[in-house]
C-alpha cells in the first residue's frame, strides 16, 4: 500500500477533504468551535488595513475638497476655511467617487495581504463559502431584519435630521447612494470586518467576545454619519451582531454579503415607496 492509500485511510469515513480543511460550513444552527478560525494574517495586519482605509479616505477627501475649492473659484490657502466648503460636499456626484476609490484602495490592500504576504487564495481564505440555495434564505433574513429595525426606529430617539439624510437632497443623490450602499458598502465591509476582523478575535477570544467586538467596530465607522446619536447607533450595532452571527455559525461570508446587501436593499425600496419614487424627499 503506497504512502497516498495510508494518508487516505487515516481520513475519517463520510469526512470529504474540503470539511477536512474547515471550508464547509457546518449545519445552520451547530455553533462553530471559535478555536478553528486561524486566518493566515493577524491583528496587525487588519490595524494596517484600518489605517490603509483611514489614509485612502482623508486623501481622496482632500482631492474633494480641493476640486470644490476650484469649483468654486478659491485658492488653495482658503481651504483652511472648510466650512465655506462643507456643504457642497453632500453632493453625491462629488462624495461617493471619493469614498469607492477609498474602497478600491481597501480591496487592493487585502488582496496584496493574502495573495503576496502569505500565498493563499483570497476568498478561500476569508470563507468565501457561497451558501448554494441558502443564499434566498439569508436575502429573506435580510429583509426580515430591515423591516423589524424599521419597526423598531419608531420607539427609539432618532434625531429630526441625520448626516446621512443631506445625500438625499434630490432624486439622484438618492439613486447614486442606494446603488452605493446596496453593490459596493456591503461588499467591501463584509470582506474588512467579517472576513479579517472577525476571524482574528475569535481565534484569541470567545465567539461572543469576538462578535461583539466585530459589530462594535462595524457600529463605529457609521457613527458620524448617524450624528453619534445612541438611538441609530444601537441600531446599526444589532445588526452588525446578526451580520457577524450569521458569518460565525455558518463560516460563510457570502451568507453574509447577502444578507447585508438584502438589508440595505429593503431600507433604500421602504424609502423609494415612501418618497414616491425618491421625487418626493421632503418625506424623509
Amino acid at each position: 500500500m503506497s504512502l497516498e492509500d495510508n494518508s487516505n485511510s487515516a481520513q475519517p469515513a463520510g469526512i470529504a477533504a474540503n470539511e477536512v480543511d474547515g471550508l464547509t460550513p457546518p449545519a445552520l444552527g451547530t455553533l462553530p468551535d471559535p478555536t478553528r478560525e486561524d486566518p493566515p494574517w493577524t491583528g496587525w495586519d487588519v490595524t494596517l488595513l484600518a489605517v490603509v482605509l483611514f489614509l485612502a479616505f482623508n486623501v481622496f477627501g482632500l482631492i474633494t475638497l480641493v476640486v470644490v475649492a476650484h469649483m468654486r473659484g478659491l485658492s488653495f490657502a482658503n481651504l483652511a476655511k472648510a466650512g465655506a466648503l462643507l456643504t457642497p460636499i453632500n453632493d453625491p456626484f462629488l462624495l461617493f467617487p471619493a469614498q469607492v476609490l477609498g474602497y478600491v484602495v481597501l480591496v487592493v490592500a487585502m488582496v496584496a495581504i493574502v495573495r503576496n504576504r502569505y500565498g493563499r487564495d483570497f476568498f478561500a481564505s476569508l470563507s468565501w463559502n457561497w451558501p448554494g440555495r441558502g443564499w434566498t434564505t439569508w436575502t429573506l433574513a435580510g429583509m426580515v431584519m430591515a423591516l423589524i429595525g424599521n419597526m423598531v426606529s419608531r420607539y427609539l430617539p432618532i434625531p429630526k435630521s441625520l448626516p446621512i439624510e443631506r445625500y438625499f437632497e434630490n432624486a439622484a443623490g438618492a439613486y447614486i447612494l442606494s446603488a452605493f450602499g446596496i453593490l459596493v458598502a456591503p461588499l467591501v465591509e463584509e470582506m474588512f470586518f467579517r472576513g479579517f476582523l472577525y476571524p482574528v478575535l475569535a481565534r484569541r477570544t470567545r465567539m461572543f467576545f469576538a462578535v461583539v467586538g466585530t459589530a462594535f467596530g462595524f457600529m463605529l465607522i457609521h457613527t458620524a454619519q448617524l450624528a453619534y446619536a445612541w438611538g441609530p447607533m444601537l441600531l446599526i450595532f444589532a445588526v452588525g451582531v446578526a451580520l457577524t452571527l450569521t458569518r460565525a455559525i455558518t463560516r460563510s461570508l457570502a451568507s453574509s454579503v447577502i444578507m447585508h446587501m438584502s438589508y440595505n436593499a429593503t431600507l433604500f425600496l421602504i424609502l423609494f415607496v415612501g418618497t414616491s419614487g425618491f421625487r418626493h424627499m421632503e418625506r424623509i
